[in-house]
């Protein structure tokens, strides 16, 4: 039967071209708030939605995706009975909330949300958290009244009707496709918002202010009885949810949890810690009401852009006079809105209402449609547990009996992955060599094209590759506690040679098979997908030990006809061709190296027995990562004026200054561009600047350099960081784009009276662009400056500084880096960080660029005899987004002492997220948050001084905070519970005894001057201290705070330290550094 099963999938396989399926449901499916708007102003669906994150999914599927987004904000079980179950696209449908949409279509998998618009959690929202409803107007019931109704609505056995009857229809119409009865649903349940065991909250109100007080009342405050109740709720409506699902469960019906583990935990309002509302808490999973901070001139991000579009709309009116200052989520959410309220919101606008005035109106009231809405990592999680769940459906069961590829025969190039397991026969005793078997066996599968790694944790024999798991004298059941070591090495083919021992002890010869079973199913039950191959004994010169021998050979025959008949990947090698003549005379029980080829080609692959060694059991790489955690939005931007620039003491008054010769440069390396007037190459007027504002600046005073500029003009002189120091060097470009340098050394000293530059000439020929097309800008954001050549078409070809400090730079050519075609006049474009990630990106004058600073040109008279003749106006930035990506905070670590890395997400304020890997990736374990970093903990850190590393040496990494100027190390130990499967630190305060290292990180997200890694091999984490060049010293961890100079480790070979990293490559325990190229 199974062989049929099998044939059908491959067909299907082979005919089926594209995956379709079909996301259906109300906001929380449509994805309200999160990512970029995606269908206008109708449906209200964005492009980071869980459905949409899953269809970006590789591992959903290897063919081409067709994604149906049918769910729409606002729905409720009928609505999506009405509207979502098209057989043709209805863009031109009359009811606009219910178009564009695609049509159903012929799915394979559906999801679903569904219910909260059922039991009007709405009306909670108005009623009993925000207190008002459409424009600012007045709640349309007391909230107890509000409460006792949805809690009826929940209680009627109605509501489990509804979506019961909402999954059939869906389940039937995805039935009566091309898949038939192959059609899986997920159904997504709702989170509990509110932390309500915290009384932080108890004093709280979510409604802003400005809202009317019902009837001259208090705000409702967010009591913890309240909370509780809101809870309650939500738990309500996912039982309901539940029993409707399980009404479906013989019909592929699934319930996806959001509850589930605790994953919400950490993620909700009113957890510990966080003054509410605080919609801009990155932990929180809902969007929150943007509201004002103290007063109106000192509002919030959020809502600056709010009053920015607000104004843009309404030419500045008081708007909040026409009763629509506070249009909240009920504009989008409901279904029954009708052109009498956009003409009502049209009023305050003299544009008619267009698409282009839906935009700006979008940017007002998107905040309030989010409001308890998913952000993106809740949709990530989401997604997470959907692709789990669908994956762990469909996974393809494996089955045995197949036929093995003999020794001769020729191999796909897949990574076979061999664990030797056994005791003296596979460690090779007796073979002069001490290779034994392994080394022809592994020439012989090279040689037919196969990849082969041996694993295991001994290494024995002359052999490269000598990995194996061989423990001479030790029985079956010592074997198996020894393969507890290689259950992490992954091993896809094992190799069983066990019971010699036992025969030679005569060691419970009858329950041997059973001893052999239980560590076969432990192998498979803990490596999913390997193959195991069991040998017979081999014969023996002693007679009562052939006896015995013959008594365990068909017991392991039988073992692997029972094993192999329940679809396990078990075979037999057959030994029976071994003859005692090949047996070692001296001892009467190991092979000789006669026996070598008889037991490769004979048995170990067996030509004359039948098995599956399926492409699936030796897989090639896989994704394993599919994109979690957070970043911090998009780039908005909000400038404020500075005011007029105020220098004193420039010459006078600077009446004869000229413009283009006015430049901003980090002379002193404190982070603040200064002030540099340029009166000749080498000739500079300074005003350092101490950050605050248009009147933090020094006197001007002029500074001479002792080495000559001569090669360098005012026109092709430029300031920026070549070394990753932090200080500007002086940069000339010649007509010819050739680049030379000089190196700014000062440190602590006097700008003005000590030279400081060093000269390094040339240190790059020009590239073929003159000098009015070159470019220098940090593009990778480690700090130095780069060199980027710009065509006539505005593409943007670039070499990256690789460099090291006071050196000659070397030069990475990274080909064309930015493609043009909307730049404009190329004269105008600029490279700025204007998004504070370090990183600089083209910004184009001639299309609104923000300048730090402009210029008047015209006519100046100064107020007084000291203020300047050269008026400079600076404008600051005060946008935020941008900077962060979801990449920034990956790491990997073993967190549990499985022998196998976790996947953990390390958040900006320091908090852990877990995803725990459970060998079935891309599927990962879901944690949630395993630990907070607190403002106390954080005080004086920033996510870059977190590392993970075990440092007490007890299998399972620690979260450690590395000081940037001491180097200390401030530990909390990981004492994760294996018992009860739970996670808590100890703060163990500086544990950095005996470290010198006196180096420092830079700039980049990898330019890390400390690293941890186990170099001597006992288990414990050792403190690398690594230079800017890439010299390396070592401490070893001796114990806490007991660090011992290790010495050097690994001289400079010129590189870029942050690409140098430090593995175990040979499977010694110990560290090889390793030099990776940035984009190879």
């Amino acid at each position: 039967m199974w062989r049929q099963y099998s044939l059908s999938l491959f067909l299907l396989g082979v005919l089926a071209q594209d995956f379709e399926w079909t996301a259906l449901g109300d906001s929380y499916a449509s994805g309200v708030g999160s990512g970029e708007y995606v269908d206008g102003r109708r449906c209200l669906r964005y492009d980071q939605a869980y459905p949409s994150l899953l269809n970006e999914d590789p591992n959903l599927s290897p063919l081409n995706h067709i994604y149906n987004n049918v769910a729409c904000s606002g729905s409720t079980t009928e609505e999506v009975e009405l509207y979502q179950f098209y057989d043709e696209d209805t863009s031109n449908q009359p009811n606009w909330q219910f178009s564009p949409r695609p049509k159903f279509g012929n799915p394979q998998m559906a999801t679903l949300s569904i219910g909260g618009n059922d039991i009007d959690f709405k009306g909670i929202l108005f009623n009993c958290i925000l207190e008002t409803t459409e424009f600012g107007r007045n709640p349309t019931k007391p909230c107890d009244q509000q409460r006792q109704d949805t809690h009826a609505l929940i209680d009627d056995p109605q509501l489990v009707n509804d979506i019961d009857h909402l999954i059939r229809k869906i389940v039937t119409k995805g039935r009566s496709g091309s898949i038939g009865d192959a059609f899986r649903l997920y159904v997504t349940g709702f989170p509990e918002f509110f932390n309500d065991d915290d009384p932080g909250c108890d004093s709280v109100t979510f409604a802003r202010t400005a809202n009317p007080v019902p009837d001259g009342k208090q705000h409702i405050m967010m009591t913890t009885d309240l909370r509780k109740d809101y809870n309650s709720m939500s738990r309500a409506l996912n039982i309901a949810i539940q029993s409707a699902v399980a009404l479906n469960a013989d019909s592929n019906v699934k319930f996806i949890d959001i509850q589930a583990n605790g994953l919400l935990d950490g993620h909700r309002f009113c957890e510990p810690g966080i003054k509410e509302p605080d919609q801009n808490n990155e932990n929180l999973w809902s969007f929150h009401y943007p509201y004002k901070q103290n007063e109106d001139q000192n509002p919030s991000p959020e809502l600056q852009i709010v009053i920015n579009a607000t104004n843009q709309i309404t030419g500045g009116l008081d708007i909040s006079a026409l009763g629509v200052t506070f249009p909240n989520i009920s504009v989008f959410e409901d279904a029954l809105w009708d052109v009498v309220n956009v003409t009502e919101v049209a009023a305050v606008s003299s544009d008619p209402v267009n698409d282009e005035w839906w935009d700006m109106w979008r940017d007002t009231v998107g905040w309030r449609a989010k409001l308890f809405h998913p952000q993106v990592p809740y949709h990530s999680a989401i997604r997470e547990l959907v692709l789990n769940q669908f994956l762990e459906d469909t996974r393809p069961a494996t089955k045995g009996n197949g036929t093995c590829v003999p020794v001769g025969g020729t191999f796909d190039p897949q990574m076979l992955r061999i664990l030797p397991l056994g005791g003296s026969i596979t460690w090779g005793q007796q073979s002069p060599s001490g290779n034994g078997y392994r080394k022809y066996l592994r020439d012989k599968l090279i040689s037919n094209g196969a990849n082969v790694n041996m694993v295991g944790t001994i290494q024995h024999g002359t052999m490269g590759d000598n990995d194996n798991e061989g423990w001479p004298g030790f029985r079956v059941d010592q074997i198996s506690d020894r393969a507890n070591n290689d259950l992490s090495m992954l091993p896809n083919l094992v190799l069983i040679n066990a019971g010699t021992n036992d025969v030679a002890q005569d060691y419970e010869i009858d329950n041997i098979d059973q001893t052999m079973e239980d560590l076969v199913n432990k192998l498979l039950d803990n490596i999913p997908g390997t193959v195991i191959i069991v040998s017979t004994l081999l014969v023996n010169r002693n007679a009562t030990k052939q006896a015995l021998t013959e008594q365990v050979n068909p017991t392991y025959v039988n073992l692997v006809e029972k094993l192999a008949t329940q679809g396990k990947l078990v075979y037999l090698a057959d030994m029976s061709s071994i003859t005692t003549e090949m047996i070692n005379a001296r001892d009467g029980t190991h092979p000789t190296d006669l026996a070598v080829p008889g037991l490769n080609d004979s048995d170990i692959l067996g030509t004359s027995t039948t098995c599956e060694v399926n492409a699936a059991n030796f897989p090639s790489p896989v994704q394993i990562q599919k994109g979690s955690g957070v970043n911090d939005s998009n780039y908005h931007h909000i400038g404020h004026p500075y005011g007029l620039l105020d220098i004193h003491s420039l010459p006078y008054n600077g009446v004869n200054f000229e413009v283009e010769n006015a430049m901003w440069a980090d002379l002193n390396g404190d982070g603040i561009d200064d002030f540099v007037y340029v009166l000749s190459p080498g000739h500079f007027g300074i005003a350092l600047n101490d950050g605050t504002g248009s009147k933090g600046f020094s006197d001007y005073t002029e500074s001479h350099s002792d080495v000559e500029m001569d090669d360098c003009d005012t026109e092709g002189l430029h300031f920026g960081d070549l070394d990753g120091d932090g200080r500007a060097d002086v940069l000339c470009l010649a007509s010819d784009g050739t680049l030379s340098a000089y190196i700014n050394t000062n440190i602590g000293v006097d700008l003005f009276t000590n030279p400081f530059w060093i000269s390094l000439g040339v240190i790059l020929p020009g590239q073929g662009y003159s000098r009015d097309m070159v470019r220098l800008a940090d593009i990778d954001g480690d700090g130095r400056i780069d060199y980027l050549g710009l065509d006539a078409d505005g593409n943007a070809h670039g070499w990256r500084n690789v460099g090291t400090s006071q050196t000659t730079p070397t030069w990475e050519d990274m080909g064309v880096v930015i493609s043009g075609g909307t730049m404009g006049d190329i004269n105008g474009v600029r490279f700025v960080d204007i998004n504070g990630d370090d990183t600089d990106f083209p910004k184009y004058d001639a299309q609104g660029a923000d300048y730090t600073t402009v210029y008047n040109t015209g006519p100046a008279t100064p107020v007084n005899d000291d203020t300047t003749f050269f008026p400079v106006r600076l404008l600051g930035n005060s946008g935020y987004g941008g900077a962060r990506t979801k990449g920034d905070g990956v790491h990997y670590c073993d967190m549990r002492g499985s022998g196998t890395d976790d996947y953990v997400w390390i958040g900006k304020t320091g908090n852990l997220t877990l995803y725990a890997n459970n060998h079935m990736l891309p599927a990962w374990g879901q944690y949630g948050h395993i630990l907070i970093g607190t403002e106390s903990l954080m005080s004086g850190y920033v996510r870059k001084d977190i590392h993970l590393a075990d440092l007490d040496g007890d299998g399972k990494c620690d979260f450690l905070l590395v000081d940037k100027e001491s180097n200390s190390i401030h530990m909390l130990r990981n004492d994760y519970s294996r018992e009860t499967d739970t996670f808590s630190f100890t703060d163990m305060g500086i544990v950095s005894g005996g470290v010198h290292c006196h180096e420092h990180y830079g700039t980049g997200l990898f330019d890390l001057s400390v690293r941890f890694a186990d170099l001597d091999g006992d288990g414990k984490a050792d403190l690398l201290c690594i230079s800017q060049n890439g010299t390396v010293t070592g401490w070893l961890n001796s114990g806490l705070n007991n660090f011992q100079s290790a010495g050097l480790i690994k001289s400079t070979e010129g590189k870029d330290r942050a690409n140098l990293r430090f593995a175990d490559i040979n499977g010694d325990v110990r560290v090889t550094p390793q030099n990776n190229v940035r984009n190879s």
